[in-house]
């Protein structure tokens, strides 16, 4: 058996892999965003008091890895739709954190990101569905898709959450870990415009561009692994 830390840097190995075959390329990123970033994303308009300094006051942890691939592309006008693949370090002050398994202050996050037209971006957020289930049942993790009315963008208010159900704008993969109950261990999410506007993004022919993004806890899926395994035994 792994121990956690090679773990989860296998789990990550995985996910990268599956995302670079699908046609992702990787993005580098600091371990740190500015905060102009977090501010042109909403990120402290929409939920206050969830970001933590990096250092200084101009720098925080990023609250989302897919942040980076905005900041990226801000201002493209794109010739085709994109896809990228990003890890980073990230960071919320969640109530529950360091308490609920699984709901860490710090943490790490792939994410893969789709750019482009509304109808493409949403394919892919749905073929990723499928990814995930499949290398979730390859592992032995028994668990199920379901809608999510918790916010990953925007109004965090209650309008917020109707329309997104309303919508299905996101989706969480969730697994049992015992009597800890369900752990999401990724989601499914369809942005629409907010960010593609917020950071400028275009295409080049003029044509609607949206976004959305798959987003896996890296620690949660070496969690899940773990606590599957053991109840097996």
């Amino acid at each position: 058996m792994r121990d956690p830390e090679s773990l989860e840097a296998w789990v990550d190995e995985q996910l990268e892999r599956l995302a670079v075959d699908s046609g992702a390329r990787r993005l580098e990123v600091p371990a740190s965003i500015k905060a102009a970033v977090l501010d042109r994303c909403g990120h402290f308009e929409s939920f206050p008091g969830m970001a933590i300094l990096a250092g200084g006051n101009d720098l925080y942890h990023a609250p989302a890895a897919c942040y980076h691939a905005y900041t990226e592309l801000q201002g493209a006008r794109l010739a085709a739709d994109q896809t990228i693949t990003v890890v980073a370090p990230c960071a919320r002050n969640e109530s529950g954190a360091d308490v609920e398994p699984g709901r860490l202050k710090h943490f790490r996050m792939r994410e893969v990101v789709f750019v482009g037209a509304p109808g493409w971006v949403t394919r892919q957020r749905d073929g990723w569905m499928q990814r995930a289930a499949s290398f979730a049942a390859s592992l032995g993790l028994s668990g199920s898709m379901e809608a999510a009315t918790d916010t990953f963008f925007g109004d965090p208010g209650r309008g917020r959450r109707l329309i997104q159900q309303l919508k299905t704008l996101k989706y969480e993969l969730r697994v049992g870990v015992g009597d800890a109950g369900t752990l999401a261990l990724a989601s499914f999410n369809l942005h629409e415009t907010f960010f593609t506007s917020r950071f400028d993004i275009g295409m080049a022919d003029g044509s609607p561009v949206a976004s959305g993004c798959a987003a896996f806890g890296v620690e949660r899926w070496a969690l899940a692994h773990t606590a599957q395994r053991h109840a097996s035994l």
